[in-house]
């Protein structure tokens, strides 16, 4: 048996698994996107209780291949802020929806997810969401090593192939 993995990322979503599991997504700077099991996470909140929030920095504990298993995770940073508006809220979904279309499970992209880390923070601090999202985009493109002709959908969905639309922002 493998010894455990500990890693840091960024909960991008959460689902249900089974009866009492969650599937949960992380983005790691060196391991890229990785789908792990929280086992019984749904049955008790003393495990993972509130932790397993997307935009939530973790220090996680992994084990074994394919869909490891969560053992232990512990909050680095959860943003809390970030919850209380709307339109901040939106913007950091777009960060995450932009990062996983534009890459593949286990592919490490340490720009890609210092650029979101620094999205979540600046959106935490109640700056506006506009300029973090004009900041996001700009670095972004110079991330991917990608020119910006035309307007940031256009050349992210020349870029992967897939559509992602602007973040609804409410005035």
């Amino acid at each position: 048996m493998r010894s455990p993995q500990r890693l840091r990322g960024i909960v991008t979503g959460v689902s249900p698994l089974y009866e009492t599991d969650k599937r949960v997504e992380l983005f790691t700077p060196t391991e890229g996107r990785l789908t792990v099991r929280a086992k019984g996470a749904s049955r008790s909140q003393k495990r993972f209780g509130g932790r397993l929030e997307p935009t939530t920095i973790l220090d996680v504990q992994l084990q074994g291949g394919g869909m490891p298993l969560l053992l232990d995770c512990e909050v680095v940073t959860s943003f809390v802020t970030l919850r209380s508006s709307f339109n901040a809220i939106s913007v950091a979904m777009y960060g995450i929806q932009a990062c996983r279309l534009a890459t593949v499970p286990q592919q490490p992209n340490p720009e890609l997810y210092d650029l979101l880390v620094a999205l979540l923070t600046t959106l935490d601090t109640m700056a506006s969401p506009k300029t973090a999202l004009t900041c996001f985009q700009d670095g972004f493109l110079h991330a991917e090593g990608l020119s910006p002709d035309g307007t940031f959908t256009h050349v992210f969905e020349a870029y992967t192939g897939q559509s992602l639309p602007p973040p609804l922002l409410i005035e």
